[in-house]
């Protein structure tokens, strides 16, 4: 019985023996394991992060059983684990269990990782009569760790024939084929589950999300409909709604799905407050965009770096359109020291200096820009054009 997915308060047996084995190592005293028990307390010490542990009990049980192919693959692994794989490969020659399908995938991990997927694949071969979905999955990990990606795909789809009513599967290779950018292979899976299932919002918005990431924004706005007459109350469907509706320029509506969402609260705030900042921004209402665009800057929960640098341009940007130029040079100023390299705090504030005919403040921004050495073709031609119109050559 494999005792190792419990702690030691729920399994007294397997505390009681790892407890003895630490407490007699310490003590240099000698003692007795059998195989099994060698197994569990590495296989504990594994889930618990404590590789060196379950490496050195693994080695005191192969000084003890030699030939024990359990020990010899834990030991392998381990190997693998550490990088070490020539060692893991020399350790794996030593196993007399050819047949079994625990050291077939030990040599077939190693062969991936050695860059040989069509020995590993021949050697999979003979695995065709052990076949289920379960064993296909872990054989597309296999080559998802090692990054054959191409492989671990017809893996997955070979798990859904072996298993059509497995749902999770079904979702796992959906969201796996879009990972891979196999978008056409994802809206294959994801309308297999929505036949099965056609009330699922989850499977809605799914393929909602992946027909936005094809641009296809009008079918993935009615995905979403779908969804939300399955949950009005789905926050990703909403989102993706609004997003799809932003994509179109259908500003207002997009406004109120994005409203959707806060009520929901299912979502960082800041990051929609930001999302309806940039609606308001697209049809000009420059101070309602200034509202949530402050909104998302002064949120309990942080924005990111670089969208937190977005929003302050945006919101410099309101100040400039709305001819608060003050506020507008005084939010320049703060991007300049938190985002020095960012260069279009210095085309906006040196664009204003311009039109305040103050012209050498105005130089001092494009200066900037130039000693950034950049090869941005936008900003030096915005920097050329001012030149030209000032006649500095």
């Amino acid at each position: 019985m494999n005792r190792a997915n419990t702690s030691p308060e729920e399994d007294k047996e397997l505390a009681w023996l790892i407890a003895r084995y630490e407490s007699q190592k310490s003590d240099k005293q000698n003692f007795y394991l059998d195989a099994e028990q060698i197994l569990e307390i590495a296989e504990w010490y594994e889930l618990h992060d404590k590789p060196d542990e379950a490496y050195e009990v693994l080695v005191y049980g192969l000084n003890r059983f030699p030939d024990h192919a359990e020990i010899l693959i834990s030991l392998a692994y381990s190997y693998i684990d550490k990088g070490q794989l020539k060692e893991a490969k020399r350790i794996a020659e030593f196993i007399d269990d050819e047949l079994s399908i625990e050291t077939k995938m030990l040599r077939v991990e190693i062969l991936l990782m050695e860059n040989k997927p069509s020995e590993a694949e021949i050697l999979l071969d003979t695995l065709s009569d052990e076949e289920d979905g379960d064993l296909c999955v872990t054989i597309a990990e296999l080559f998802i760790r090692t990054n054959h990606f191409s492989q671990a795909l017809l893996w997955l789809q070979k798990a859904v024939v072996l298993a059509p009513d497995d749902e999770n599967l079904i979702e796992t290779v959906a969201e796996y084929c879009n990972n891979i950018g196999k978008n056409e292979e994802a809206i294959y899976y994801f309308n297999l589950l929505i036949n099965k299932q056609p009330y699922s919002a989850d499977y809605w918005v799914g393929l909602a999300k992946i027909l936005f990431s094809q641009e296809q924004y009008d079918k993935a706005i009615e995905a979403c409909d779908f969804a939300l007459i399955s949950d009005v109350n789905s926050g990703d469907a909403h989102l993706f709604k609004a997003h799809s509706l932003y994509q179109l320029e259908n500003y207002e509506e997009s406004i109120k799905e994005y409203k959707e969402v806060l009520l929901l609260g299912n979502f960082l705030a800041e990051y929609v407050y930001s999302y309806i900042g940039g609606c308001y921004s697209e049809i000009q209402e420059w101070e309602q965009a200034c509202i949530y665009y402050k909104k998302a800057l002064q949120g309990t929960n942080e924005l990111d770096e670089p969208k937190k640098m977005d929003v302050y341009a945006n919101l410099a940007t309101c100040f400039y359109r709305m001819g608060r130029y003050d506020e507008a040079h005084d939010l320049c100023k703060t991007m300049e020291t938190l985002y020095p390299n960012y260069l279009d705090t210095y085309l906006l504030d040196g664009r204003m200096y311009n039109e305040e005919e103050e012209k050498e403040k105005a130089g001092k921004c494009w200066d900037k820009i130039l000693s950034k050495k950049t090869d941005d073709i936008y900003v030096l031609t915005q920097v050329g054009e001012y030149c030209l119109d000032t006649g500095k050559i």
